[in-house]
């Protein structure tokens, strides 16, 4: 019959491997916080001019064309021939 108690030096050894992986833990967390920090400015530099963008576009469809007959929302489409 074979013993299932752990030998000291198993546990130190085990014990030496899990505070390894620990550190390694902490620093993996880290630096996926510093990763975070860094695609938070990435997501202002590029929603804030695509918000301005397509703003701008909204109102250039809007001006040019809310003088076109057929070009009022409404819940049934309109189809309007333009030639």
């Amino acid at each position: 019959m074979t013993s299932t108690r752990a030998t000291p030096d198993l546990k130190l050894s085990l014990r030496a491997e899990l505070e390894r992986i620990e550190e390694d833990c902490v620093h993996s967390g880290k630096a996926h916080f510093n990763a975070g920090d860094l695609w938070a400015r990435y997501h202002y530099w590029l929603g804030i001019p695509s918000v301005v963008l397509s703003a701008l576009a909204g109102a250039a469809l809007f001006t040019n064309e809310a003088g076109r007959p057929g070009f009022a929302i409404s819940p049934k489409p309109t189809i309007t021939n333009q030639f």
